[in-house]
């Protein structure tokens, strides 16, 4: 054989496993994915980087085994080991992968739904407690609002009946006044008669 096509076949057997690997690094990717739920973009940013990572890999493999050149046939042997891994692997690990993670995604929720439940408790204990320290904060407002207008109006009361013993008084000293200033005249006169008489 000649030697200067080893070196090109050699570069074709590269590519053929560099196009097989890298699907073979997305299967990988997407099995992760299955145990790992994402958000639509995570996953988009995921495949921008994988894809990123894999064509930068790929490109140095062919500028190390071809000096930099890149030749047709090497991104034809790409495609062509890309499609044999798939066609050979035909999703069976990444459908395997989802079929495990959704058994243990089962098994956990069996594992955590008592754990789940205690939670839910507690929070249905919290909420109720905050209701029941709410209504006692309330009731405890009303109470001191009845006793504030209970003793307003005992306050109110107490005035009154000062007012009116103020006023009683008052009119005990007019009629002790009016009882006297009429007692004096006849007292004048009594004094007067007693001094005639004598």
């Amino acid at each position: 054989m000649n030697e200067a096509v080893i070196p090109e076949l050699e570069l074709l057997l590269f590519s053929v496993l560099a196009g097989a690997l890298s699907f073979a690094g997305y299967d990988i990717l997407l099995v992760i994915r299955a145990f790992f739920r994402q958000s639509w973009v995570l996953e988009k940013l995921f495949d921008l980087l994988y894809w990123g990572c894999a064509s930068v890999l790929v490109f140095s493999m062919i500028h190390e085994k071809n000096s930099g050149v890149i030749r047709g046939y090497s991104v034809l042997g790409m495609l062509a080991g890309m499609i044999a891994y798939r066609l050979a692997a035909k999703d069976r690990l990444v459908l395997g992968a989802q079929r495990r993670a959704e058994k243990l995604r089962k098994w956990c929720f069996k594992k955590w739904e008592p754990v789940r439940k205690k939670k839910k408790e507690l929070q249905i204990r919290r909420r109720q407690s905050k209701i029941e320290r709410r209504e006692k904060r309330r009731s405890q407002a009303e109470q001191r609002r009845a006793v504030g207008q209970r003793q307003a109006a005992e306050k109110k009361a107490r005035a009154r009946s000062r007012r009116e013993e103020k006023r009683d008084r008052r009119n005990r000293r007019k009629k002790a006044k009016e009882a006297a200033g009429q007692a004096e005249p006849q007292e004048r006169e009594r004094v007067k008669r007693s001094g005639n008489g004598s």
